[in-house]
């Protein structure tokens, strides 16, 4: 054979295999995901617990039922033959010994009983009609979750409840705790509860639908989701148990591939090396965000919606909207940018910059002069060292003038130097107070104050985001915060280490002014001589909080 005839036999030989591969990878991509994921399970698995399912369920689970919740209904539907009895026994004493304050976390629960055979458990007598609308939207969505399952009620239906959750949506279509923009997290939830649905009314279709779309157009070109402007791993999870709610395949689903990354890929961006996830890129191991993550990814493992844990519902009555009707417009608990970030802000307009009191600028011109005679000294030197190259010496100016640049534009703070300061105001307009409180936690700060009330002057046009950043400078404690201060949207994540998520799906930190829950974000919220400012660290999104 010659050498040419053998080249062109190679490359047939070669784009036979090459089409082979592809083929291959279109007929089992789906699978080689599936296993991708059954490996993601076994990490999570591993990074919990050194036992077995069953000794994983008897043990770390039982522990603390109460946040181990959705670990509990994966295992149900992933290993059947794993007896739950003790994490159910384990969670009806919690149940009976502690007073739970938010709706939804108790509608959760019952339907984590449901999941491990306690359907006839006397906690879920009458539950849904003690915790239907006391919570908002959650409470409808988990209301609703209840009643897909079995849960008896008197006072509502699926045909009732459908109405009010349609009727809450977002201008745009999906849905969110309070605002007029749809958030993923939410429009993902309310979806999962309406999912059953689709094939019985016509208008929840058309609904699921546009919110779908929504979801899918806020999709990163990693595959993952944000919610308050964070990116994060469990609205990717949340997303992939809407669409296994609808039985479709995220793995597969066109519009939630981007760049040719799935949610599944928008999940394992987050994934640690210890086989747990970080709620943020490149951040700490976090319970909840790995509990979502195994519960969305164990998902995809069986046939089904991840919330049927009994008969699909065969639901016909008439849709009714009496109920909707009577609500006028719903709205959740405010907690968007631990307020809510639509609408505009009390008493001015946009949110000005982060102001942190004057920072001590004194060592800039001495500098930027030291610099200069420098440069100026080392010209001489060279001259009279019968250096006549013009470059060395542009060189010279050059970089004295950029380091002089520098010095302006930079400011260079010590932690020394930055924390314990006292806020110095020019033009102070009155003056507010403000506390930061953990009451519900107390053991984080050895008390049930992180602040005591502290009085702070404030200059026209301060947010209550300024006032605390510069309270928390003063005071040495620390804050992680996402979103930009000039553009409005942050959200207060942590103060002084404790964060949202750290006790429970619903935790996080909320502020109020004058008693009540403000509507905005905290960037936007424009203060007035008189204000009273508290923070609040909640367990239930602010409806435990009393003033």
């Amino acid at each position: 054979m010659s050498k040419l005839k053998f080249m062109r036999f190679y490359a047939v030989i070669l784009a036979f295999f090459v089409l082979l591969g592809a083929l291959s990878t279109a007929a089992y991509g789906e699978s080689a995901d599936n296993a991708d994921g059954l490996a993601l399970l076994e990490e999570i698995i591993s990074y919990n617990t050194e036992g077995s399912l069953q000794e994983w369920a008897d043990g770390e689970l039982s522990a603390s039922p109460e946040l181990n919740e959705w670990y509990a209904v994966s295992l149900s539907r992933l290993s059947p033959e794993t007896d739950l009895s003790v994490y159910a026994d384990a969670l009806e004493k919690y149940l009976s010994e502690n007073e739970i304050y938010s709706a939804s976390t108790k509608q959760k629960l019952g339907i984590i009983l449901i999941a491990c055979g306690r359907a006839n458990s006397e906690y879920l007598q009458g539950l849904v009609d003690r915790t239907a609308g006391k919570q908002g939207i959650m409470s409808y969505i988990f209301a609703l979750h209840l009643l897909n399952n079995g849960a008896a009620s008197t006072d509502f239906s699926a045909a009732n409840l459908i109405p009010v959750l349609l009727t809450m949506a977002c201008p745009d279509g999906g849905w969110s705790l309070t605002g007029q923009v749809a958030d993923v997290d939410v429009t993902a939830m309310a979806i999962q509860s309406l999912a059953p649905y689709c094939g019985i009314y016509p208008e929840v279709k058309s609904a699921v639908d546009i919110a779908l779309s929504i979801l899918s157009d806020s999709q990163h070109e990693d595959g993952d989701f944000s919610t308050y402007g964070t990116a994060n791993p469990e609205s990717a999870a949340q997303v992939t148990l809407a669409l296994r709610a609808l039985g479709r395949d995220p793995l597969t689903e066109t519009g939630f591939i981007k760049n040719g990354n799935n949610v599944l890929d928008g999940m394992t961006k987050y994934r640690l090396d210890s086989g747990g996830y970080s709620h943020t890129e490149n951040g700490a191991a976090n319970h909840a965000a790995t509990m979502q993550v195994f519960f969305a990814v164990a998902s995809l493992q069986y046939d089904g919606s991840p919330y049927l844990l009994t008969d699909t519902p065969t639901a016909s009555a008439p849709l009714d909207y009496t109920l909707a009707n009577s609500l006028g417009t719903p709205t959740g608990p405010n907690t968007g940018g631990n307020g809510n970030t639509a609408g505009n802000p009390p008493g001015g307009t946009a949110a000005t910059p982060p102001s942190v009191g004057k920072v001590t600028n004194g060592y800039k011109l001495p500098l930027c002069i030291g610099i200069a005679v420098a440069a100026a000294v080392l010209c001489v030197f060279l001259a009279l060292r019968g250096n006549r190259k013009r470059q060395n010496y542009i060189v010279i100016a050059l970089g004295a003038v950029l380091l002089i640049i520098a010095v302006i534009f930079v400011n260079f703070t010590r932690p020394e130097d930055y924390y314990g300061t006292e806020i110095t105001k020019e033009h102070p307009i009155g003056e507010v107070t403000v506390e930061i409180r953990c009451d519900l936690v107390a053991e984080h700060a050895g008390n049930a104050a992180i602040l005591e009330k502290t009085s702070v002057q404030i200059e026209d046009g301060e947010t209550v985001y300024d006032i605390l950043v510069q309270i928390a400078r003063k005071e040495g404690f620390t804050l992680d915060m996402a979103g930009n201060a000039v553009t409005g949207g942050m959200y207060v994540r942590a103060i002084n280490s404790l964060g949202e998520f750290d006790r429970g799906d619903l935790s996080g930190w909320i502020y109020t002014v004058n008693g009540k829950r403000a509507n905005i974000g905290c960037a936007d919220y424009v203060l007035k001589d008189g204000d009273r400012i508290a923070w609040h660290y909640s367990l239930a999104l602010g409806d435990d909080i009393e003033e």
